[in-house]
């Protein structure tokens, strides 16, 4: 059982987080083909540079390049620090010789791409993220509540994916974007938030939920023969090394008791099947903690590989687990914490001048959800 977390911050006992309701089911599902049609009809994007590329399995042009920089996520630190003039400087620079949405087919020495549709809704992500701080509006309505909106949208996008998986016939595609998205959400975003709030079972215990989800994909792809270096998903090693570095860091943050470890079976999974996941910086340190053998106590044990699920449509038990899960917390995901989803009267309850924030925002752009914030992390 998870050890519950202390909050850093000390929770107004008066003020709770609204209870959900609502139940769900979750089923077993087939296996993925790699002839399911494509929804998307035009491109389909990837996130650092946005890379086009045809594939076997549809016409469309799908994956892009979306940033410049080689490894977004890797922190300058030192003396070779760039100071903040001279990283705008650099920014200047980058923004007028960048190769940002390129087709990823004109750059295959490109390595951090994604799907258009991936990029769409990490962007998406990243707004909605920002709308679930009551800082940004000049409000207060309880400690946690910030955290609890983003553990809200980790919800979100395992509901996202679960719809995918138990679907008869899964488009691995469909199922992978959500992943995608996630991945990059967790790493662009500051969620220092989400580690803070009071009820550190369900935190535990929908992170190791997460976790299952991209075990379970990963499984789909080895069923589907796409768990390949040349596999249809060009962000497949990429994507697999920076969830690996997650499951690193929740792991060290947050003390997690899954019975799973993500980080030792995704890498294992890349091993075998000879994937490379040394695309990003903590993606190549793992890798090569990997490949020092089992003997290194921070870094990868196969011992805890060595006896896997038999081999099935749900090898890692998603659907179990998250049928658990509804059992327990009832309703997953939605916008309860969404600010711009509350009422005029609501927001200018909890706003610090009484006055609703948004007044000036017709209702129709906040039913849209197209408001874009300072703060939304992109």
């Amino acid at each position: 059982m998870p050890r519950s977390k202390r909050p850093l911050t000390e929770a107004d006992p008066n003020a709770e987080p609204p209870s959900k309701s609502s139940k769900g089911k979750s089923k077993q599902t087939g296996q993925p083909t790699s002839d399911a049609p494509d929804e998307v009809g035009a491109e389909d994007v990837t996130p650092i540079e946005v890379v086009e590329e045809s594939t076997s399995a549809s016409n469309d042009k799908e994956n892009k390049i979306p940033m410049d920089k080689e490894d977004p996520y890797e922190d300058e630190k030192g003396e070779d620090a760039l100071d903040e003039e001279e990283l705008e400087e650099q920014h200047e620079k980058e923004v007028k010789s960048s190769k940002h949405d390129q087709p990823a087919m004109e750059r295959p020495d490109h390595k951090w791409v994604l799907m258009r549709r991936s990029w769409i809704k990490l962007c998406d992500a990243s707004r909605e993220a920002s709308y679930r701080s009551p800082d940004n509006f000049g409000m207060y309505i309880y400690n946690d509540f910030e955290g609890y909106g983003l553990l809200e949208m980790v919800e979100n996008f395992i509901v996202e994916y679960s719809k995918e998986f138990k679907k008869k016939t899964q488009n691995f595609k469909d199922m992978w974007i959500p992943l995608v998205a996630f991945t990059h959400w967790i790493k662009m975003n500051q969620m220092g938030p989400l580690f803070m709030i009071d009820d550190g079972e369900r935190l535990s215990a929908t992170l190791e939920l997460a976790g299952r989800a991209f075990l379970s994909m990963l499984n789909a792809l080895d069923r589907a023969g796409q768990l390949k270096p040349d596999s249809d998903l060009k962000d497949l090693g990429l994507i697999m090394g920076l969830f690996a570095g997650i499951a690193s860091d929740f792991q060290d943050a947050y003390n997690m008791e899954d019975e799973l470890d993500w980080e030792a079976h995704i890498l294992k999974y890349a091993k075998d099947k000879n994937i490379d996941v040394g695309v990003s910086f903590e993606g190549k340190k793992l890798a090569n903690k990997s490949d020092d053998g089992d003997s290194d106590e921070e870094g990868f044990n196969e011992d805890d590989t060595n006896e896997w699920p038999k081999a099935a449509n749900d090898r890692w038990s998603f659907s179990k687990k998250l049928k658990e899960h509804k059992d327990t917390y009832e309703l997953l995901g939605g916008t309860e914490y969404d600010i711009t989803k509350m009422s005029r009267a609501q927001r200018a309850e909890h706003a610090f001048d009484k006055k609703d924030p948004l007044a000036d925002v017709p209702l129709k752009d906040l039913k849209e959800g197209n408001l874009m914030l300072q703060s939304s992390g992109m």
